[in-house]
C-alpha cells in the first residue's frame, strides 16, 4: 500500500503498481479494480473504457484488468473491505508527521500485522502466499 499527501494522479496509480511489482517480486496475470477515475472514463454499452494513460500501461505490462460492477457490494467488497482494513487498522490508530515517515510505517505495520493476519476467505496469511 502506497499513502500520499495529495490525490492520486493516473500516474501514481501506475507507478504504485510498479511499486508493488517489485514488493511482490512479480506481476498479477489479472488485477480487480474499482471504477474509479484514475483507471477508467466511461462505460460504453456495458464495456469499461480506461483511460489511455492507463490503457498504454496494461498493453505495455500485459495483465489483465477486472472491472468491479458499479454499485456491486458483492464484486467490490473485495476491493472496498482491503481498503477499510487497511483504515481501521493502521491509519485510525496513528498520528501523522510526515508522508516519507507514514509510509515506512506503514509498511512496518505490513510486514508486522496487515501480511500475517490469517485471511477469512483463503484460509492463508498473505505473506505465505507471495
Amino acid at each position: 500500500m502506497e499513502w500520499q499527501n495529495r490525490p492520486f494522479t493516473t500516474r501514481d496509480a501506475i507507478r504504485s503498481h510498479e511499486n508493488a511489482f517489485e514488493f511482490f517480486g512479480g506481476m498479477p496475470e489479472e488485477i480487480v479494480y474499482d471504477q474509479g477515475h484514475l483507471i477508467t472514463v466511461s462505460e460504453h454499452a456495458g464495456d469499461m473504457i480506461l483511460t489511455a494513460e492507463f490503457q498504454a500501461y496494461k498493453q505495455q505490462r500485459k495483465f489483465r484488468v477486472h472491472l468491479c460492477r458499479k454499485a456491486d457490494p458483492e464484486s467490490k467488497g473485495k476491493v472496498e473491505s482491503t481498503v477499510k482494513y487497511v483504515k481501521r487498522n493502521f491509519a485510525d490508530s496513528r498520528i501523522y508527521t510526515t508522508i516519507e515517515n507514514w509510509n515506512e510505517r506503514c509498511l512496518t505495520w505490513l510486514e508486522r500485522t496487515g501480511n500475517r493476519r490469517v485471511h477469512g476467505t483463503t484460509k492463508k496469511r498473505p505473506v505465505e502466499v507471495f
